[in-house]
């Protein structure tokens, strides 16, 4: 016969703590893709004001 765990959650591998606060988690899981999306927002608005601007950074 199988073993199973009685408690086992597939929430509670991300960190103790943060199954109450799932934004909090979400933040903890992509970290670096939501960091990479910031610095390409920043850089694509840098984009869109210098043409705007009508001159080049």
């Amino acid at each position: 016969m199988s073993e199973q765990k009685p408690d086992a959650k597939p929430t509670e591998a991300i960190a103790p703590g943060t199954e109450a606060r799932p934004l909090l988690a979400f933040l903890n899981r992509h970290r670096l893709k939501l960091l990479g999306v910031l610095i390409a927002l920043a850089l694509g608005l840098m984009l869109v004001d210098a043409v705007l601007k009508g001159s080049a950074y």
